[in-house]
This record gives C-alpha cells, structure tokens and sequence, in this order.
C-alpha cells in the first residue's frame, strides 16, 4: 500500500475516532432516562410552563392550549367559541368563562376518527360573592362562610329543535395546577389570603384556574346546547345529607358544533400535546447539554487519538530512515 495513502486512512481514523465518540455519547445522553429523557425534559417542562408567571391570565390560558390542557387534541381555534363576564343580579363580577373548541382522534368500532372536544376555563373567581348565591338564612350562611370556598362544575344539555333540553352530560375537570388564578379573590380554598407580614404560612390548597374538557364523542350530539355552571359547597348538606349547590350560570350555545366535518380546521393551530418534542425540546437539550458534553468528548478523544496518530508516525518514519543510514555505510 501506498505509505502516502496509508497515512491519510490513519488520520482519516483518528479524526473519525473523537466524532463518532462524540455522538456515541450525546445519543446516550439524549436517550438515557436518567438525563436526556429524564431529569433534562423535567428542567425543560418546567421552564416552558414559566408561562403561567408572566403575562395576564388571558395570555397564559393562550400559552396553556398550545401546551395542551390534556394530551390528547391535536389542533385548536385560538379564538373562542364563547367568552362572557358572569355578573350577579347586582351586577358584581363573579368569575369568567371562555370556550374553545379542538380536534382530537379517538377510536370508534376500531377505527381512529376525528372527533371535536370542547376546553373550558373558569377564572377571576369571586368565591366570597358565589357564597351568597346560596341564599339561606343567617345560620346557613355563617355554616358556608366556615366552610372551604364553593367548587364549580359544569353540566351540558342537549337541546332539539323544539328547545326542549334532554340529555344531560358533564365537563371533565382536569387535575391542573399549572395557572393559578391570581383574579380570584382569595388565594386559597379557604377562603383565606396569605398576609405578606404574617409569619404564619398557610397549607391549604391554591385557588387555580378551573380547567375542564368535553370529548363530545357522540358526534350526533345536537349543536344548540345548554351550559350551566353549578356551584357546591363540600360539607354543608341539604336535608338529604348531599353538599348544597346552586346554579350560579347557565347559558345556551347555538353553535356547538360536534361533527368534525362541519369544523372549518383552516385556522386551527397545532397543539403541542404535553409533548416535550413537540416542543423543541431537542434543540433545548444540545444548546443547554449537548453541546458542550460532545466538545469535551470531541477533545478527549482527540488527545488519546493525536497522540496515537503522532507515535505511529514517529515510529513510521523510522523505519523509513533505517533503510537510508545503512546504505550510506
């Protein structure tokens, strides 16, 4: 073999050698469930969802769908369906609510289908002003006031044609803590505020944002539909020993849409899907990791491989020059 060529495949091994370490290494890390798959996407999730500190609680419910609320709709209207400021009979805020509607995919007699789920929000609670809308007398009030502040839920109807309301289902509420609902006007379900001077820290449960989804399976389902929002207070019972409720909403929607080929997707957006890939978590990971993880490796192996390379060469040239030194004798 040619020595000049023999040299070049040498070399050509030695700077191989470092990169293919290199991404040996970086592959393991990406993919090993302790780091790259591990606590690596946990600091990632966690810097994402940063989003619920900054900004008006409007941006971050915007910031909260594009995350994904649940895994599972894979597109979203960024606009609402609906969107109201709920008042009492004397006008006061009690909370608000917005609507929007999303695409998910479901399986229906084994085949995957496309089907619409609607996303709900409630916040800017005024959990105080919904004690009052029990009503009652003094002793029932003071028995509400000692309690934990009212939980909502949220029921739907189908309406005909002939407006008259039928079946009956129910919003799922996810178990989110990820928005805290900082227009709520108290901070814990206590119904109590921490006290910036108090040395007392208070344990109780944050006031989050209600966040539920309706996966409106049966696409059959009528598009006027009625909302009511109910409102319960844990451990005070009626005279049939159930914790008392009340509805403190109710609304009826003309365009609750439930056959996804009479959505118009066009403007929809892509949901991220709780999906930390899906979220550019690839990149994050070589800027914040990998990067500097593969240059050491590059490095360290470059040095092992060059001082190889130098040996070998220093030891070739050598037995070049043995050959030369006996001739001239």
């Amino acid at each position: 073999m040619n020595k000049l060529v023999k040299r070049y495949i040498v070399l050509s091994i030695v700077i191989l050698i470092p990169l293919l370490g290199a991404y040996l290494i970086g592959s393991y890390g990406y993919h090993s469930d302790k780091f790259g798959q591990g606590a690596w996407k946990d600091e990632f999730t966690n810097d994402y969802l940063g989003f619920a500190d900054v900004g008006t609680i409007d941006e971050q419910i915007d910031e909260y769908i594009k995350f994904g609320i649940n895994t599972q709709y894979h597109l979203y209207d960024s606009e609402p369906v609906f969107s109201t400021q709920v008042r009492n009979a004397l006008q006061e805020d009690l909370f608000k609510i917005k609507i929007y509607r999303s695409i998910y995919k479901t399986i229906v007699d084994e085949e995957t289908v496309d089907r619409v789920q609607y996303l709900y929000f409630l916040y800017d609670v005024q959990y105080l002003k919904l004690r009052a809308e029990f009503g009652g007398g003094d002793a029932l009030q003071r028995e509400i006031a000692d309690a934990d502040v009212p939980q909502l839920s949220i029921n739907i109807y189908e309406v005909d044609e002939n407006d008259v309301v039928g079946t009956k289902d129910f919003v799922s509420q996810t178990n989110s803590t990820v928005l805290f609902d900082d227009g709520a006007d108290v901070d814990y379900v206590t119904g109590e505020n921490q006290d910036p001077d108090s040395d007392v820290t208070i344990t109780a449960d944050l006031n989050y944002v209600w966040t539920g989804f309706d996966p409106a399976i049966d696409n059959e389902w009528s598009s006027k539909t009625k909302i009511e929002v109910v409102a319960e207070i844990d451990g005070v019972t009626d005279v049939d020993s159930e914790n008392i409720h009340t509805t403190v909403y109710e609304t009826v929607l003309n365009d609750y849409e439930c056959e996804p080929a009479n959505v118009d997707t066009a403007n929809f957006l892509e949901s991220y899907q709780q999906t930390p890939e899906n979220m550019g978590y690839a990149k994050w990971a070589i800027s914040h990791y990998l990067w500097w993880i593969c240059l050491i490796t590059v490095v360290a192996l470059s040095f092992i491989t060059g001082s190889f390379y130098l040996v070998w060469l220093s030891e070739e040239t050598k037995l070049q020059t043995k050959p030369l030194k006996k001739a001239k004798k």
